[in-house]
């Protein structure tokens, strides 16, 4: 053992080994040209020691490592000698001599080999001590273990005698019952004799019933036979058979099983059927009438009616008519239901259903049929009516044999059956808000104030205003190319840093503009407005309907977009948005990035005031969320339109400056190309400075409406 260690620096290590014991690593320290250094331990007594910026210190510098161990009074103190350990004692004796050692300048020699061996002896020492400790807890552990087994054989045997007690008395109580339960059974047999004797007189009872009820079903049949006379000159035989049936049987019957359940059953049939068969030619034909009616009505419940019951009644009428194959029947349906369970009813049903349908003898069915339920359970409440139809008509109240109208016929869309409104049953009506067609719309004409489409294909249109192409975006500079029309404020004594098409923070074949700002300044709310990005102003008519919206992104904070309404003369009259639903980010929604999907679309749709002249889109940025000290906001595709009154949704984006627009002045469009034109005059400018080509020549008139170059005939 070496005590301090001592080392020279050769320009290149920086990991140095000790051997001497300590007794926290808080002890240890390093000196290097006896200036303390900053180190970090490797393991128990390897260290890393280096400069401030990790390099190995120049050569020939002096490296100590040494300990410094604290007083007995800092480092312990007992005060409780009956929770003294073994342990506590050999601290504080390895403590007595690391001080010696420490304040002695450090003892070299025999002095230090007693030390070392000394420490030694100590730390085993402390070692079998501590496994004594253990074993006595051990043993303490133990002996607590027995004590407890020990009480529970004592109740356990105490648990035996009682039990015992118990058995003997319930022995003595059995055998001075038998008298009594032999008697007991003396009464049950005579009871199971008169049971016996009443249900022979049910079953008596129920047989006569039966034949009453046999005898309460009438049958009528007649059976008329045409039979040929008997000479040759008769080609076969002829037999009409008719008959008239009519049944009516009523039965009521009441079931109990083992469960103590029990259900009511009314249900009668009544059937009328007249038939017909005769043979033609060596076939046989045979024609039918049927008239039958069905009634059900059933009860069936638990023991009690606070239970589970279930009543329903029921009543199908049947019409029926047939030649052969050929059939034609009507059916109608009623049923009502109502089911409790658990003493709560929990659904209720009444339903009527009316079918007609005919059957041709070469398979061809024709069905139409009209139904109407009322629901009310825990999954629906409601109702309906279901027609099945190929035509649905109507005829006028006043004139009940005048024609038939359809309103509703089958017909096929897109390759699929539907039901269509006839072109000549709307007429001359108003439909308020939208009507949305998911396919095309065919008219001889189209009447509107506006139309917006990306293609319009038409023999004539007549509008007020005609727009084509992408041209809604009133933005003038939507798509990001530059920063110009765009701007920014700051608020709170911040500021930021604006700029665009960030290279890791540009969303992919686009421009992103960015507010990146420091520090933090007045509230720490993250939605409090921090710095503004804005654009310049558009003009708009007051009262119209406006669509405000952009693609965000927000690193640390939160974000939100506006509208500002201003008048005639620049001055603002309100605003939309700025947090109001839809408007606004939380704060670190979307970060933005390369994929337009990383950022959100945040905005709304707001009513222009009356005397609004132009509107103003701006984006807020919020405060950085503490204790962040910095934050960003990434905005692309801008979009400020206008949109009409029943609008619920915003359009998708369009780039602003690509649209074409056609009114009664003239057509303004970016660009145009075709094969060929019939053109009487192109003009550049109405006066002034301009170019004008006709049919014959090119003139160039400098700005004071002066000819200056003419070419062509003349």
């Amino acid at each position: 053992m070496t005590f301090p260690t001592t080392y020279q620096t050769d320009g290149s290590a920086t990991v140095w080994s000790f051997d001497f014991p300590y007794l926290d690593r808080s002890n240890v320290f390093v000196t290097v040209n006896s200036a303390a250094r900053k180190f970090s331990f490797v393991d128990d007594h390897t260290i890393k020691c280096a400069d401030l910026y990790g390099n190995p210190f120049p050569a020939g510098l002096p490296l100590v490592i040494s300990r410094a161990t604290p007083d007995l009074i800092t480092l312990a103190e007992f005060k409780d000698a009956a929770n003294l350990t073994a342990e506590d004692l050999n601290r504080a004796r390895l403590q007595c001599l690391f001080l010696i050692q420490e304040r002695s300048g450090g003892i070299a020699g025999s002095v230090g080999t007693v030390i070392s061996n000394m420490t030694n002896e100590i730390e085993t020492i402390s070692g079998a001590l501590n496994d004594l400790s253990y074993m006595q807890g051990v043993l303490q552990a133990g002996m607590g273990q027995f004590d407890g087994l020990n009480d529970r054989l004592t109740k356990v045997e105490n648990s035996a005698l009682s039990l015992l007690d118990q058995i003997q008395q319930e022995i003595d109580n059995r055998t001075s019952g038998e008298s009594a339960l032999y008697q007991r059974m003396d009464n049950v047999d005579l009871k199971v004799g008169n049971l016996a004797a009443s249900v022979r007189s049910d079953i008596t009872l129920l047989q006569s019933g039966n034949e009453i009820l046999a005898a309460k079903t009438d049958q009528l049949s007649a059976h008329l036979d045409a039979l040929a006379n008997g000479d040759d000159t008769n080609d076969g035989s002829e037999e009409l058979a008719a008959s008239v049936i009519s049944a009516a049987i009523t039965q009521v019957k009441q079931d109990a099983d083992q469960n103590n359940k029990r259900m009511l059953l009314a249900q009668k049939v009544d059937a009328l059927e007249v038939k017909m068969s005769d043979e033609i030619d060596g076939k046989l034909k045979e024609v039918s009438a049927l008239i039958q009616t069905e009634q059900r009505a059933r009860i069936e419940a638990d023991a009690g009616l606070d239970g589970n019951i279930k009543v329903m009644s029921e009543q199908i009428t049947t019409l029926q008519s047939q030649i052969n194959d050929n059939l034609a029947v009507i059916v109608q349906d009623m049923h009502t239901q109502i089911d409790q369970t658990n003493g709560k009813v929990r659904n209720l049903e009444a339903q009527y259903t009316l079918k007609a349908q005919v059957t041709r003898d070469d398979g061809t069915v024709v069905m139409g049929g009209i139904g109407v339920a009322a629901t009310a359970n825990d999954e629906y409440v409601g109702s309906k009516i279901a027609l099945m139809a190929n035509d649905v008509v109507f005829c006028d109240p006043n004139n009940a044999n005048g024609p038939l109208v359809p309103f509703l016929e089958s017909g096929i869309v897109d390759g699929s059956p539907t039901l269509v409104v006839p072109s000549a049953r709307v007429g001359d009506k108003t439909l308020p808000g939208r009507v949305l067609v998911d396919g095309s719309v065919e008219a001889r004409s189209i009447k509107a104030n506006t139309i917006t489409g990306d293609k319009i294909v038409g023999g004539s249109i007549s509008a007020d205003k005609l727009q084509v192409g992408l041209g809604v975006n009133l933005l003038k500079n939507s798509t990001l190319m530059n920063l110009q029309g765009w701007y920014t404020w700051s608020g709170d004594g911040g500021s930021g840093d604006f700029g665009k098409d960030n290279p890791d923070w540009t969303v992919a074949g686009g421009h992103t503009m960015y507010v990146r700002s420091a520090g933090q300044w007045g509230t720490l709310d993250p939605n409090a407005a921090l710095v503004g990005v804005y654009a310049d102003n558009v003009p708009v008519t007051g009262g119209n309907f406006y669509e405000f919206s952009g693609y965000v992104g927000v690193h640390r904070c939160a974000a939100n977009v506006g509208v500002e309404w201003l008048d005639s003369n620049g001055a603002i009259i309100s605003a939309a948005g700025f947090g109001s639903a839809g408007t606004q980010t939380g704060v670190g929604q979307a970060g933005g990035g390369k994929a337009l999907t990383g950022y959100i679309r945040i905005g709304a749709i707001a009513r222009a005031p009356a005397n609004a002249a132009s509107a103003r889109l701006q984006f807020h940025k919020g405060m950085n969320v503490a204790p962040d000290t910095d934050s960003w906001l990434f905005v692309t595709q801008p979009m400020l339109a206008e949109t009409f009154s029943g609008a619920t949704r915003l359009s998708p984006y369009s780039p602003s400056g690509l649209g074409t627009l056609i009114t009664p002045e003239g057509i303004s469009t970016p660009s145009l190309s075709a094969l060929s034109a019939n053109i009487g005059l192109l003009r550049t400018s109405a006066s002034g400075q301009r170019l004008e080509i006709d049919g014959n020549q090119l003139r160039v008139y400098d700005a004071n409406n002066v000819l200056r170059v003419r070419v062509g005939v003349w």
